[in-house]
């Protein structure tokens, strides 16, 4: 055992000659040896037995079997007694970690000192922000843990409202695990100091406007942060919440808004698609989604929810790898569109076409867009300047600030298939892109799209290069 670690040798034989070890080194067999039994009660047995087996094995991890509920307690035992091979294996027999599991183990790999295991678990939540925010998990992890994941400045969420809200569960978690009642008041008791680490002054209007909603914060701080963020002079407006985004990517957050105005029509559907190319690589982080219309049944004011699947998926791709279930609510007769966002971006290639389609559990009638426009051009340059041409025409600038989206009725690569009849589509595009040869390439530019629609908006984000570190002030 001694020579497969370091820590049996200094525990068992001592470092040097002037140490009192626990067995002295004999020349020879001593049958008259006393029994040496150490304890170790930090060590599970099942696991001390593993550390025997792969030490005698030669270190052979095929000579051993580690069951799954006892890889945390080998890989702790590993860790104590300094056999880094078997760590190693055991962070490997976890597998890929789902961001749920990555949260649940972050504060174990702390405990047990396991550099390897933690950098694995960061790794995961920052690549995959809003699953791990979202998780149930997190609502169980200590608030020291909770404070250190809410100051990361390696997070990507899709937006600082989903570390917010992820906060928020877990107030509402720990107001349940003292007893208290779960109001504004108590949670805001329970996260303490860990929400001036939420980055608000990175919100847009409307996500603060959902914090104003929780009552987490009061009328002056709502009042102050409003003023920031509609402000573009921030001398003498005083903030304890840190005011830059996270370091990971420079990551401007843009939407693109293909409508010009509501249509005096409605949309009677249960699933609606739209295809969409675009020339630079983005992140879609939401769908907006029109709200329900008023009608006999439903007065104008009363409030309505509903849940829809959205989803993005590329050309020829017949199952989609981004999906999401969404709870949206409102109030009928307002024609705003709703946001319903992806727990995770999705990574859209450029140049490739991709649909975007929202789905309701049964038919529902909505808002429709009017005037929809074809070709729209997103300035996405330096300063988070958020400018949108819909002519199409691309005026002289660096062709790297600017996303040009297409969109279209079906797959430009595909033919036509059930093109939807009707006053609402160009017509001009039949005979377009539906007969195209398949050894041509999609348009950059659209042959014709929807002049209506349910979807009026896709949300995302445009990855810049990786910014140097930043203190959180």
């Amino acid at each position: 055992m001694a020579a497969g670690s370091k820590v049996l040798e200094r525990m068992l034989f001592g470092e040097d000659e002037s140490s009192s070890p626990l067995i002295k080194k004999r020349k020879g067999p001593d049958l008259n040896c006393p029994i040496v039994t150490i304890h170790f009660s930090d060590v599970d047995p099942v696991a001390f037995q593993t550390i025997i087996d792969y030490v005698y094995s030669d270190f052979n991890e095929a000579a051993i079997e580690i069951a799954e509920s006892a890889v945390l307690n080998t890989l702790y035992a590993a860790k104590k007694f300094e056999i880094a091979a078997l760590e190693k294996h055991c962070v490997e027999l976890l597998g890929e970690l789902t961001p749920s599991l990555a949260v649940a183990l972050l504060e174990q790999a702390v405990n047990f000192g396991s550099e390897e295991l933690l950098h694995r678990c960061h790794q995961v939540i920052d690549e995959q922000s809003d699953e791990a925010l979202s998780s149930d998990s997190l609502t169980n992890v200590s608030i020291e843990t909770l404070k250190k994941l809410v100051r990361r400045s390696e997070l990507s969420p899709s937006g600082e409202l989903s570390v917010f809200k992820a906060m928020c569960n877990w107030a509402a978690a720990e107001c349940k695990r003292r007893g208290i009642e779960e109001t504004a008041e108590n949670k805001r008791l329970v996260v303490a100091d860990v929400l001036n680490d939420v980055r608000f002054p990175t919100m847009t209007v409307e996500e603060l406007g959902e914090v104003a909603n929780s009552g987490i914060l009061n009328d002056l701080e709502i009042g102050v942060l409003f003023r920031y963020v509609t402000s573009t002079v921030h001398v003498g407006i005083d903030l304890p919440y840190p005011t830059h985004e996270r370091r990971i990517l420079s990551r401007s957050r843009y939407v693109v808004r293909r409508f010009m105005n509501l249509s005096k029509n409605t949309c009677k559907k249960q699933r609606s698609t739209i295809w969409f190319i675009v020339n630079r690589e983005i992140l879609v982080t939401a769908l907006g989604i029109y709200g329900l219309v008023q009608n006999e049944t439903n007065a104008e004011g009363s409030e309505w929810e509903t849940t829809v699947d959205v989803e993005v998926a590329s050309s020829g791709q017949t199952k989609a790898t981004d999906f999401t279930s969404a709870t949206l609510k409102g109030t009928y007769g307002d024609g705003r569109a709703f946001i319903a966002h992806f727990k995770k971006p999705a990574r859209i290639i450029a140049n490739m076409p991709y649909r975007a389609t929202v789905t309701f559990k049964e038919e529902v009638e909505t808002f429709a867009g009017g005037n929809g426009q074809e070709d729209i051009l997103v300035y996405v340059g330096s300063g988070g300047a958020i400018e949108q041409n819909c002519s199409g025409t691309t005026p002289s600038v660096d062709q790297s600030s600017v996303a040009a989206f297409a969109f279209h009725n079906d797959d430009p690569n595909g033919i036509r298939r059930g093109m939807t009849r009707g006053p609402a589509v160009y017509t001009d595009a039949i005979g377009g892109f539906y007969n195209r040869p398949t050894n041509n390439v999609a348009p950059i530019y659209s042959e014709g799209c929807l002049y209506e629609g349910q979807i009026p908006e896709i949300h995302f984000m445009a990855p810049m290069e990786v910014k140097k570190e930043l203190s959180d002030v």
